[in-house]
């Protein structure tokens, strides 16, 4: 069996440091010049591993990140919705210090679902089970596509 590297995506202009950082969630918005050279940082040192395929969410951050490790180690990106974070709908683009309080209670109560969102269950099913079938998609399953 084949091992997993799991690589987050680089920086965007939501992740501004403390009082102003805000939830990423399902927006989709590109990574900044700061999460393209932090995207090159990790394709240098994934370098050396025997990466065969790079499996990523469908939101334009992860696209840019796994397009930018592809061309360093020279292997196809598969880019899925089911690899999406946690769909904290409403909350989305909402600074963290001020949803503090809500995440708390949607982590207390992983069967709650965030306003226009989903709940925890869902998420976690929906992720880990892409997760747990990364090696075995012998050809591009629906809703995915090859970069």
């Amino acid at each position: 069996m084949g091992k997993l590297i799991l690589a987050r995506h680089g920086h965007t202009s939501l992740n501004s440091p403390g009082a102003d950082e805000r939830l990423r969630a399902w927006l989709d918005i590109p990574l900044d010049d700061k999460g393209k050279q932090e995207a090159v940082e990790t394709s240098e040192i994934l370098k050396g591993y025997p990466i065969e395929v790079i499996y990523c969410s469908d939101l334009r951050r992860a696209r840019q990140t796994a397009e930018i490790l592809r061309r360093r180690v020279q292997t196809p990106v598969m880019a899925t919705k089911e690899l999406r974070p946690w769909n904290l709908g409403a909350f989305g683009g909402q600074r963290i210090k001020d949803i503090i309080p809500f995440l708390n209670l949607l982590n207390q109560h992983p069967d709650l679902a965030a306003p226009s969102g989903e709940s925890f269950y869902p998420f976690y099913g929906r992720y880990s089970h892409r997760l747990n079938n990364c090696w075995r998609w012998p050809t591009r399953p629906p809703g995915t596509s090859w970069r």
